[in-house]
């Protein structure tokens, strides 16, 4: 949450350059390398969401990797790459910016909300829960 609260900060900042943002097409995975693709859709009417999977390497090393990536979603520790991605996103765009700003504050809202509710050390959802038989 510390990377949320620094870009939070920039937006009150009369000094914008407290984070730029990283220069990202270096960082981007060639479509032809993409082993896997993980797409959350919402609709912000309902507020329904679903994920959509498309495992394209089905292999053991595949399922390794992605199956530290779901843990690393399920138990909160992939703030900091969601930060900059929505970091990324605004630029220097202004809407954008006032976007993230306002996700920013929800997150930490909720944050602060749904703290006492949750055990900090059990994960979002056991995967047991997921794949239980019967």
């Amino acid at each position: 949450m510390r990377k949320c609260f620094t870009i939070l900060k920039s937006f009150f900042s009369k000094d914008k350059n407290v984070e730029d943002t990283e220069d990202v097409s270096e960082l981007r995975i060639n479509n032809d390398s993409v082993g896997c693709e993980i797409v959350i859709r919402i609709d912000t009417i309902t507020g329904d969401f679903n994920l959509v999977v498309e495992p394209r390497d089905t292999s053991e090393d595949s399922a390794a990797t992605i199956g530290l990536l779901l843990y690393y979603l399920n138990s909160g520790h992939m703030e900091d790459y969601f930060v900059q991605a929505f970091n990324n996103w605004g630029g220097n765009d202004v809407e954008r910016q006032a976007f993230c700003k306002t996700l920013l504050q929800e997150w930490v809202i909720n944050t602060t909300t749904y703290k006492d509710l949750v055990d900090q050390d059990k994960l979002a959802v056991n995967p047991r829960d997921v794949f239980r038989d019967g």
